[in-house]
């Protein structure tokens, strides 16, 4: 059951990587790349087949020099329980593990436990397409968050997100204060699962239960209602507390991005 969950995913994820990404298979991998920021996290290689185990050197050899024509770095984001192996071939191959996440699945139904806002804070779901300064703040408070890039958000950027939203594959929750947006989150819309992600708040506002409010409300949107079950990935530690015993998740497998850095 956990293996076919993670079929799932990684098939929903294949849909959603290639939209307005430019696309390319070489060996084993399938990669994607975002011409329109330089942030990392935001191009990307996964398995799609069985690699040849006497032409494995060769195939990632291959996906780094694809990835260099583009100007990128090389990673990899890989299901490891889907992909017995291709880690270990990645580092023999010199690439390094940038990180290691823990699968959660919640399955629908369950209530929501609630939590009460921080006082002067209140959680709203951004509508429609979204305005730009709404996408802008979405995509600042998650790279202050996770400490990615500091860099500005992009049309092509803003633009995919407020296409996104219009055409309901993306749900953003913003929490305000008087001062504007603290921390955010979001839905994306897959075509059996939806995954909870981008949860982020600003560091001035941290360890004031934002996370949880936000992600009570984001499971009670009707795309979360409606969906066989909510996923999410995770490497904090803080955060597994928060999603298992708070909000009903459970370990369904783990994942592994791999990087070579130069």
């Amino acid at each position: 059951m956990t293996t076919q969950v993670l079929r799932h995913i990684e098939a929903d994820l294949l849909v959603a990587a290639a939209r307005r990404r430019v696309v390319e298979d070489v060996g084993p991998f399938r990669a994607f790349i975002d011409p329109d920021t330089g942030d990392p996290g935001q191009s990307f290689a996964v398995p799609v087949r069985r690699w040849n185990p006497d032409a494995w050197r060769g195939e990632i050899a291959a996906l780094d020099t694809l990835f260099a024509r583009h100007g990128r770095s090389p990673r990899a984001e890989v299901f490891d329980r889907l992909w017995p192996g291709l880690g270990d071939r990645l580092l023999m191959a010199g690439w390094s593990t940038e990180l290691r996440s823990v699968v959660m699945i919640r399955p629908t139904g369950p209530p929501v436990p609630q939590a009460a806002p921080p006082a002067d804070l209140a959680v709203r779901l951004v509508a429609g397409g979204g305005r730009p300064a709404d996408m802008a703040a979405f995509l600042k408070i998650t790279r202050s968050a996770f400490e990615i890039s500091a860099e500005i958000a992009t049309p092509g950027e803003i633009t995919r997100l407020t296409d996104d939203l219009a055409a309901g594959r993306l749900v953003v929750a913003l929490l305000e204060g008087p001062e504007g947006p603290v921390a955010c989150g979001s839905l994306l819309v897959g075509h059996r699962l939806v995954e909870l992600a981008d949860v982020g708040t600003l560091h001035s506002h941290r360890r004031l239960g934002c996370a949880r409010v936000l992600c009570a409300a984001l499971l009670e949107h009707p795309a979360a209602v409606a969906a066989r079950a909510v996923w999410l990935s995770t490497a904090n530690g803080r955060a597994l507390a928060l999603y298992g015993r708070h909000l009903g998740f459970r370990p369904a497998g783990g994942q592994t991005c791999f990087r070579r850095y130069r």
